[in-house]
């Protein structure tokens, strides 16, 4: 999937559920960007990578959403974090069990 091609794909989720125009300015290239540097690290990420990259990103999107009195921030999570999972799913990271994933990050449901 091409760069423009991911950040449509985070971009829409967001906006499915009422959020996407409530961006903070660059939210969704440092989105793309922690999937892309996990991804071109030379191998599938591992726990630490998982663990503290991404829910940071998914944590400070998050308050700057409740800051601006947005609704939808409870399952705009589910949604982003339903298309982490299936990128981390993709046959690259086949090595990292789905039992380290959800320790990791917790389970998507």
């Amino acid at each position: 999937m091409i760069e423009g091609q991911a950040q449509a794909r985070i971009y829409q989720a967001l906006c499915a559920v009422g959020v996407g125009d409530a961006l903070p300015p660059g939210a969704l290239g440092a989105i793309h960007g922690e999937l892309s540097h996990l991804r071109c690290a030379g191998g599938p990420p591992d726990r630490a990578d998982i663990a503290e990259r991404i829910p940071v990103k998914l944590l400070r999107l998050e308050w700057a959403l409740r800051l601006r009195n947005k609704p939808g921030v409870e399952r705009y999570r589910d949604d982003l974090r339903q298309l982490w999972w299936e990128w981390l799913n993709q046959p690259i990271h086949a090595t990292l069990r789905s039992t380290e994933r959800e320790d990791a990050i917790g389970p998507a449901s």
